[in-house]
């Protein structure tokens, strides 16, 4: 199958790398405590290292602390390998409704388990490109809207001009280095209120923030997914740094391919002196954000909605351009091929899993899924080949577990494959579900560990066929299955989603009629320690 949206990645990184090197120099570094015994989880975590959280609710969430990150995050741009410790704030919402905080002053101290501490910054004005700079993601997957802030002449302020970038392109254990170059205008920050549980962000600031800077922090906002941090840096260039270099282009995608209406993704790697910035260009012209392209200027280009005219064919020529700190840019990445494919005339919906490039994966909800599963169970999208995906579904080391992969109509609106469109069941004499499955380990290959189901939503409820796909277990490659549909009751079990609760029912009450709103595939694990692979699910009018 082809791929069906184009999603431009650049695996550079957005940021200072946060330790000192021969051109910058460190003025504070936190590693929230990594290395010392005395670091402690829970919401006391961040008090011990001499910072302070606060959030609406403290009970019943969100919770914020500090936590020993397994497997050890690395900067998802580099593969830089990060601290282990890291700070994490959860369950925003419903529970936080105004912005919260993490903060450190000069008065703080390092905490029992820090293993820095704040001093005043005098004259920041004065210095040479005063940079802030963590380590981010959003472990809830939604876009982040997180800022800096700072305490000046007693004051705090928040720069909400600048939106923290967040790892959503990236699987964890990756995360994404997030920086601001400190200016001290008036119109770059917001006046900012701490308060017991919560801060208030007010208006622009009346008068330039250019007084001693006295402490340092971040803003999370209720709007943003579960939000870790690590690694939070203050630098500024060092006297006589040697050169910079040049952006250049270490990779760039094969041709791609994607169905009319669809999106499809490419991908550019550059190196040279950080931070970089870009810019994507059509036959040179730079591309405006909004509409069908996201992420012209960071590291993902999203193109939705491709139609013909996008074809390279058609004489359009993709092409990116980074820029370094020192204001040099590379030649450009060239030529990034697109076919535009019309659209199979018996295909309802077709999802072929992003290209995720040399490193890094994109997230289940990056392509317009979700998934279902509790405690100990993963799921996600991983590399196969050069530069393909495809998805796993695991059920954990200790641990059993009923786990639902899904879409819907208000899941996938077309940032990867053909958006999925409710399907008339009356309308369609014939609906065919197809995907390629490969057993993922060793486990999921005894028969019985790992027994694999077609799903579908009629009308916003929820059902599994009654038979069993027949995965080969011997398989080394992704093999075909096919499933016709048909709408009696005998077909079809009831199936319950209720969040990450997934339970299985019994015979469906009655004939299927009315909509399918939603597919997915339910994986019910009766072994502990088995995965099993799957990619490119369509949904077709041909018979099977």
């Amino acid at each position: 199958m082809k791929k069906s949206i184009l999603t431009i990645v650049l695996l550079a990184a957005s940021g200072f790398a946060p330790f000192a090197n021969a051109a910058f120099t460190n003025i504070y570094v936190e590693d929230w405590g990594t290395g010392n015994p005395g670091v402690i989880t829970g919401n006391a975590g961040l008090s011990s290292v001499g910072w302070t959280p606060v959030a609406t609710s403290q009970t019943t969430g969100p919770y914020v602390g500090i936590y020993t990150a397994s497997p050890q995050p690395t900067d998802g741009a580099t593969g830089e390998s990060l601290p282990a410790n890291t700070v994490y704030y959860s369950n925003l919402l419903p529970n936080q409704t105004t912005p919260g905080i993490i903060y450190t002053t000069a008065s703080s101290g390092p905490g029992s388990g820090g293993n820095s501490s704040f001093s005043t910054i005098n004259s920041p004005n004065l210095l040479t490109n005063l940079t802030f700079s963590v380590e981010e993601r959003n472990g809830g997957g939604a876009p982040g809207t997180n800022y800096f802030a700072v305490q000046v002449g007693g004051s705090w302020y928040v720069a909400t001009s600048y939106i923290m970038p967040d790892s959503g392109t990236l699987d964890y254990p990756q995360m994404t280095n997030a920086t601001l170059v400190y200016t001290n205008p008036a119109n770059v920050w917001n006046s900012l209120t701490i308060n017991s549980t919560d801060v208030t962000i007010g208006g622009v600031a009346s008068l330039d923030v250019s007084q001693p800077i006295t402490g340092v922090g971040i803003v999370i906002t209720p709007t943003t997914g579960q939000p870790n941090f690590n690694r939070f840096a203050l630098q500024v260039f060092a006297n006589n740094p040697p050169p910079a270099n040049p952006p250049a282009n270490t990779f760039a995608t094969a041709i791609q391919n994607v169905y009319e209406g669809g999106g499809v993704s490419l991908l550019t790697r550059f190196n040279g002196t950080l931070p970089l910035s870009y810019q994507w260009t059509t036959n040179d012209v730079p591309l405006t954000e909004g509409g069908k392209y996201i992420g012209v200027a960071n590291n993902t280009l999203t193109i939705t909605n491709v139609s013909l005219d996008d074809a390279t064919a058609n004489g359009v020529v993709y092409s990116v351009t980074a820029t370094n700190i020192a204001g040099m840019t590379n030649a450009p990445a060239g030529s990034l091929a697109l076919n535009v494919l019309p659209r199979p005339s018996d295909m309802l919906y077709s999802e072929t899993l992003p290209y995720v490039g040399p490193s890094g994966n994109l997230s289940l909800t990056d392509v317009g899924w979700a998934n279902a599963f509790g405690a100990g169970a993963s799921g996600g999208i991983f590399s196969v080949g050069f530069g393909q995906g495809a998805y796993f579904d695991y059920s954990g080391f200790t641990t059993t577990s009923t786990n639902l992969a899904y879409t819907t109509f208000t899941n996938d609106t077309g940032l990867s494959g053909l958006p999925f469109a409710p399907i008339d069941i009356a309308s369609h004499p014939v609906i065919t579900l197809q995907a390629q499955f490969q057993p993922g380990n060793a486990g999921a290959r005894n028969d019985g560990a790992v027994t694999t189901y077609w799903a579908i939503r009629v009308n916003g409820s929820w059902f599994y066929s009654v038979e069993p796909i027949n995965i080969d277990l011997t398989a080394t490659s992704y093999l075909t299955n096919q499933y016709a549909f048909h709408a009696a009751a005998t077909n079809w079990n009831v199936l319950s989603v209720n969040g990450n609760n997934v339970i299985p029912g019994g015979a469906a009450s009655g004939d299927l009629s009315g909509t399918i709103d939603g597919v997915g595939l339910l994986f019910v694990h009766n072994a502990v320690d088995t995965s099993m692979n799957f990619e490119n699910f369509v949904v077709s009018t041909s018979p099977v």
